[in-house]
């Protein structure tokens, strides 16, 4: 079976390299000019805001030189010098080196993305309609699944950059490129796949990078943290405002032992419901994973060694530091975490005649290919 899946992997790539030198490649040599005209204005952009950020540097000696003439640098009338300097001058010399800042990033942030959207409209749909079932931003991902999976710790707003729906030997599967917020700052950037499984878990089963805290599983009861700083201040007032009378020495305890069944009550719930840690004979994977699941037998189950190797061929493909995964219902969800722009076929910093970009989106969508035929193997075992 791992020969046959070999075999098919090795007839995609060597399909689509005659796809490509026939159909994508002369569309990539056409842009090429166009990237090289945008690069070139990127770089007079970039050099005019340096330039004018170094000019900032000669602005205190332009103020010193009018200043003199008028009495501003010494004696009393030095002090309103200062004073006009710190108003005036000050601002300016933090001020436009900010704006120039701002205006070259604003303006790359726009340079690429305008790039970015050229190539798709000139080489996406060629290189996606020779893959059967697989189309580009047919529907995004649910936000509903994003919670349901507890991949994710915290997260108010979703952003998505690029999604696609493909179907791989009757499994339909879903990738989105995504942004999570949580007021404002990044609670996750990369890639999301989920797809169905034929059999439904017992219970939520989550595999995560060691040291990742941004799962569900791990964050603290928010109304529990409340009470107890409640508690602890209530006593701090207490303590301040009426010393140690024996009285509010009792009022005192009552507080504190109310927080603590309040605490115990909240911790033996939260336990009920928390995963636990999911013990694994791999010792390598153990080093890098940890597993959590309420059923340890169900966990090793769906955790095989065949697996763990085809999550770690996932994250290679993706080139990513951090994976988790979880089994949820009846579905499998991964979060992969890079920085990276992933299913992109070229950028304004390399050669489109590279062929690297392209390439590696065909890696990363065998990837998908190979996890998902991890679970067509097991159909026959009830996985």
């Amino acid at each position: 079976m791992k020969k046959q899946y070999y075999k098919i992997m090795y007839n995609i790539k060597k399909d689509f390299n005659g796809i490509y030198i026939k159909e994508i490649f002369p569309i990539l040599n056409y842009l090429e000019p166009v990237r090289q005209k945008k690069l070139q204005e990127f770089k007079i952009m970039k050099y005019t805001c340096i330039a004018i950020g170094l000019l900032t540097l000669l602005i205190p000696k332009f103020a010193f030189t009018i200043m003199k003439p008028l009495g501003l640098t010494t004696g009393m009338g030095a002090l309103l010098g200062v004073i006009l300097f710190a108003i005036f001058v000050i601002p300016i010399i933090l001020g436009i080196p900010y704006l120039a800042f701002f205006a070259f990033i604003s303006y790359k942030k726009r340079t690429k993305n305008e790039f970015k959207k050229i190539i798709k409209e000139n080489c996406l749909s060629k290189v996606l309609s020779h893959f059967d079932n697989l189309k580009y931003k047919d529907q995004e991902i649910p936000r509903g699944l994003f919670e349901d999976s507890g991949l994710f710790a915290n997260f108010d707003i979703i952003k998505c950059d690029d999604a696609f729906t493909g179907k791989y030997k009757d499994i339909w599967f879903h990738v989105e490129e995504l942004l999570l917020y949580q007021t404002r700052a990044v609670a996750f950037r990369g890639v999301a796949i989920v797809f169905p499984v034929n059999k439904t878990v017992k219970t939520p089963t989550i595999i995560a990078t060691r040291n990742d805290t941004n799962i569900n599983n791990l964050q603290p009861n928010a109304i529990q943290t409340f009470i107890i700083l409640f508690a602890i201040l209530c006593i701090m007032i207490f303590t301040i405002a009426v010393g140690q009378e024996i009285y509010h020495k009792t009022i005192m305890m009552i507080i504190i032992i109310l927080a603590l069944l309040i605490h115990l009550i909240f911790d033996t719930i939260s336990k009920t419901k928390k995963l636990k840690s999911v013990k694994l004979e791999d010792i390598s994977f153990d080093k890098r994973f940890t597993v959590y699941s309420k059923d340890q037998i169900e966990a090793r189950y769906l955790v095989t060694p065949a697996f763990m190797d085809r999550l770690y061929k996932l994250q290679t493909a993706f080139g990513a530091k951090d994976i988790k995964c979880s089994f949820f219902g009846n579905k499998v969800m991964f979060a992969i975490s890079t920085d990276k722009d992933l299913f992109e076929f070229g950028n304004l910093f390399t050669p489109l005649n590279n062929s690297e970009n392209i390439y590696q989106f065909i890696d990363e969508l065998t990837s998908i290919y190979n996890i998902i035929d991890h679970f067509k193997l097991n159909e026959k075992t009830g996985l």
